[in-house]
Formats: C-alpha cells, sequence, structure tokens
C-alpha cells in the first residue's frame, strides 16, 4: 500500500466511538481498582475505621454538591475541554495522596480528587449520548462496553453490547417461553 494511503486513513483513536470506549474503560478500570483498596489503604496509612468511614461520607456530599457545579461549567468552557482538566486534577491530587499520612491532609486532597474524578462520568455521558444523535445508527451500547473483568459488566472489550443483540442463548431462552 503506498504511504499516502495509510497516512490518510483515519486512525482508531481518532474515530468517537473508540476514544468514548476508551474512556469508559479507563473510568471503570479506575473505579474497579480503587474500591476494594481504598479502605485497606487509608488504614495503611494510620486512619482508624471512624476516619475511614468519615472520608467516604465526605466525598459523597462533596460529589452531591460538586457534580451539578462542574456541569454547569462545562457547559460554558465545553465538555471536552472541562473532561481533560477535570482528569488532571484527579490525577495529580491521586498522585499526591501517596505520601499522605494523618486523616485532615488525607480527606482534603481525597475530597479534590474525587470531586473531579465525579463529574468525569456524566460528563462522559453526555458526550457519548451527543455523539449518538448526530450518529444515526450507531448503538450507544457499543460505546459503552468496556467495564473491566469482574464488574458487574461484561468481561471483555470489544465484544457486542447486549442492548444493540441479545446473546444467541438469551435468545433461545426467550423462545421457549
Amino acid at each position: 500500500m503506498p504511504a499516502r494511503e495509510i497516512e490518510s486513513r483515519p486512525s482508531a483513536a481518532s474515530h468517537p466511538a473508540a476514544r468514548l470506549s476508551l474512556f469508559y474503560a479507563a473510568a471503570f478500570m479506575v473505579t474497579g481498582a480503587q474500591l476494594p483498596f481504598w479502605p485497606v489503604w487509608l488504614a495503611a496509612r494510620g486512619l482508624d475505621a471512624g476516619q475511614i468511614a468519615a472520608i467516604f461520607a465526605a466525598a459523597i456530599w462533596a460529589k452531591v454538591i460538586l457534580t451539578p457545579a462542574l456541569g454547569t461549567l462545562a457547559d460554558r468552557v465545553g465538555r471536552r475541554r472541562m473532561m481533560v482538566t477535570l482528569a488532571a486534577i484527579a490525577l495529580a491530587a491521586d498522585l499526591s495522596l501517596w505520601p499522605m499520612r494523618g486523616f485532615w491532609p488525607v480527606l482534603l486532597i481525597n475530597l479534590v480528587a474525587l470531586g473531579a474524578q465525579s463529574a468525569l462520568m456524566p460528563l462522559g455521558d453526555a458526550i457519548t449520548l451527543a455523539r449518538a444523535r448526530s450518529a444515526a445508527g450507531t448503538p450507544i451500547g457499543s460505546w459503552r462496553c468496556c467495564p473491566p473483568p469482574g464488574s458487574a459488566g461484561r468481561s471483555g472489550c470489544g465484544m457486542p453490547s447486549p442492548i444493540d443483540r441479545p446473546p444467541a442463548a438469551a435468545h433461545r431462552i426467550a423462545q421457549r417461553g
């Protein structure tokens, strides 16, 4: 194949469905990796059960307050730009947690990280829905098909979404009644 033909082909990363699938895979992997180990990591940092519970509770309240505010801000500055900024803030805050010890420093940095991270999924969903509306005939389920293995979702990226086409076994069960 001539070099010009190869260069003119769009890469998989330039396709909106591929980028959004990668976003969802990364978002679910972060959550899936963090959730089971977070209390253990906090305990290793010297926090007791009450302090760990307070960090979890504070994060929930921060999400309730920050997610709508960050969504409103994203409507003004642009969703994609806001997502990149929030992802960078969440990454920087998560990395800065590594050397932290003690309740108050961990609580404050965790609130920054989770506040930024909490708005990413709704913004990603808004972009996905907007793209799905503009790309007639593209099933939205295939864009959000990559939850990590072991999660409640499917265990393989790139597999057809059950929203798009039910598995053959489910179809046979439905026919039997």
